[in-house]
């Protein structure tokens, strides 16, 4: 979307030192990841986690190996 990080905080209401934090730690609130979801128009997405089949994980470990 061609969206430098200041007008993504801005646009999203998350602070710019928190947008950071996420993108070297990869943590952040759910509240604030929603929030980003929208600005990104990937919100739909989102609701695909919870209208999906049934996942072979047993943990968040599993889940996370996944993960590229």
């Amino acid at each position: 979307m061609q969206l430098s990080q200041a007008r993504l905080a801005e646009k999203s209401g998350v602070s710019l030192s928190t947008l950071r934090k996420y993108e070297q730690t990869g943590q952040i609130s759910l509240t604030s990841f929603i929030k980003l979801l929208f600005v990104l128009e990937l919100a739909d997405d989102l609701m695909t986690l919870f209208y999906s089949e049934p996942t072979p994980y047993t943990s968040m470990d599993d889940l996370l190996k996944t993960l590229p």
